[in-house]
This record gives C-alpha cells, structure tokens and sequence, in this order.
C-alpha cells in the first residue's frame, strides 16, 4: 500500500469512528502510528475502543472499517483480537476493548488519534507496565544451548519439522534476546521491545546477515553457527560461559551428522 493509500485508510477508519457514536476511541500501534517505519508492505495494528457490551459486535461486524466489502478473510485470533485481509493485499489486525480492558494490553509505539473517552490517560498507563521479557544473560545462554540441543537431537531422529521449531524459532528468539545484550548498539531502542525478532536487520546489520544466512542452513550448521555467534561475542563478556556445555553440544551435533 502506497503512502498514499495507506494515509487515506487511516483518515476513512478515523471518519468512521468520529460518527459512531458508540466507538470512543482508537489506538494505532505500530507502523501505523510512526510514520517513519512505515513501507508498502506496512500493515494497520490498532485497538478499538467501544462502549460496553459491545465488544463482540465490533469484532463481529466490520462494517466501520474502511472499504469493508473489500474484506476476503474474516479471522478470529484471541479473545480480543481479530485480523482481516483486503482483497488489494492490505492487513488490518485489531483488538477491541471498552475502557476497563485497556488495562490488560500491551504496546510500545503507539499514537491515539480519536480519543473521547480520556484514552490517552489509559494508555500511558497501560504502558507503563509493559515492559520486555526480562533476560538474565547466564541463564538465557544455557537455555538457549538446552533448546539446542533439544531441536539436533529431534533432527537426527528425523523429526525434521519439529527440529525447524526448536532451532529456527525458540532457540533464535533466545539468542536475538542474549546478543543485543553484549553488542549494546547505540540504536538499540528502535528494536521492538516486545518482539525480539523485529528490525534486527536496521539495527545490528552485520549480524542480522549472518542470522539469515545461518537460517539458510541445515540444522547441524545451523546450531553450529549459533554456538560460534556465542562464543565470539557472549564468552568475552560472560565470566560463567558455560564451555563444558558448549563443547558438548558440538559433539552432541557432531554425532547428530553421522
């Protein structure tokens, strides 16, 4: 979605709530409301807020959201949330909430352009106490050497799909928490606090390549990579490294290999 369109969207979605009587507010997250992250492939993440009692009708019927026959997937996520696809390629994913509910959600980057119900307030608020996953740099290397070790053991066993998720989804995600730890990039506040996953790429550049070719890899090399990534920037840094686990995994990979 072009720039364009995407504000255009935004300004149609506001319009409609203006006029609802029932709406009170809305919540961009995201790209959606931080113009300066935003590209074609961008999304709109938002929290709708109504009056109460008439949360699951707003979840149901998607009539106020823009260009709404345009809609070719209606789904249901969680208990609050739903995500919709448009049929020219656009992603709405929205969670509704009426004002006592603002109290169980999380965000970081967030804007609140229609606010009728002192929403803002309820946001900073809510956002104070969201705080990222706390990492204890110890304990994150060995768990992330235990899931490791886990997902080569599944491999050799020739549970290969299962291995995909242990080595390229739980241990990544431990390993993308413990680096920019150790690295301490001067922009690490743009990386997502919620998502290790995200802008890894604008952040730590050099290393984001290296993860994505490493997930190129079959799973031996894979995990060998990770080990290697530990060892060069984690070990300096980590007077209780654990090498005697880290020596046994790469035998416990060497044998996985055959």
């Amino acid at each position: 979605m072009t720039p364009e369109a995407f504000n255009q969207f935004t300004e149609t979605l506001l319009e409609n709530a203006r006029r609802d009587p029932n709406i009170l507010g809305v919540v961009l997250l995201g790209s959606a409301a931080d113009a300066r992250r935003r590209d074609d492939w961008s999304d709109h993440d938002m929290f709708l807020v109504v009056k109460p009692g008439l949360q699951e009708q707003y979840r149901q019927d998607t009539s106020w959201l823009p260009y709404h026959d345009k809609i070719v997937m209606h789904y249901r996520e969680t208990q609050h949330g739903v995500n919709v696809i448009y049929d020219f390629g656009h992603l709405v994913e929205f969670a509704v909430f009426d004002l006592d509910e603002l109290s169980v959600v999380k965000a970081n980057d967030y804007a609140v352009p229609l606010d009728k119900a002192d929403i803002g307030r309820l946001m900073a608020e809510a956002t104070r106490q969201t705080s990222p996953e706390q990492v204890e740099l110890s304990a994150a290397v060995r768990h992330l050497m235990q899931i490791v070790f886990a997902g080569v053991g599944r491999w050799a066993r020739g549970e290969k799909i299962s291995a995909h998720a242990f080595v390229r989804m739980y241990a990544l995600r431990r390993l993308l928490q413990v680096l920019p730890l150790v690295l301490r990039p001067e922009n690490a506040h743009k990386l997502d606090s919620l998502d290790p996953y995200r802008r890894i790429e604008q952040v730590l550049p050099e290393l984001g390549a290296q993860i994505d070719s490493l997930l190129r890899m079959d799973i031996p090399d894979c995990a060998t990579g990770y080990l290697d990534l530990l060892e060069s920037h984690v070990k300096p840094h980590l007077s209780d490294y654990p090498t005697a686990l880290s020596d046994t995994l790469r035998r416990h990979i060497q044998k996985a290999r055959g």
